[in-house]
């Protein structure tokens, strides 16, 4: 079974991750893998980290379930998760296209001392 890791709220629309791992710095990414849960309850999970990209940068792919969102059909939809990490530092972009909503979500954020994932999120739609 998944143990949920928790987000701290930010500004904007924040994702509040609360973190088992232990490490602070990733340079391999793996600090950021696992699943983690917001406090309203929507899930990121993070994994699957392609340290040689095209691009030549450290990508992690993933999956974002919304638990609250205004378009119905988004609810619990499994939406994919683009990200790339930086040491502790990283940046997400969730497209909720796939379920028939216009917005789009980029989310930055870093690990905490104490292995929580803070995040801001800025929400756009047309």
């Amino acid at each position: 079974m998944s143990t949920y890791r928790t987000i701290i709220p930010a500004t904007l629309l924040a994702f509040c991750l609360h973190s088992h791992a232990s490490a602070l710095h990733s340079d391999n990414g793996q600090a950021f893998q696992g699943v983690w849960k917001n406090q309203r309850g929507s899930t990121l999970e993070l994994g699957n980290v392609n340290t040689i990209s095209p691009a030549g940068q450290n990508i992690i792919e993933g999956v974002f379930h919304a638990a609250v969102t205004v378009t119905p059909e988004c609810v619990d939809y499994p939406l994919p998760v683009l990200a790339t990490y930086n040491g502790n530092a990283i940046a997400m972009m969730v497209n909720f296209q796939p379920c028939g909503s216009p917005s789009v979500v980029s989310i930055s954020g870093y690990l905490t001392k104490d292995g929580q994932l803070e995040t801001h999120w800025v929400a756009r739609k047309k």
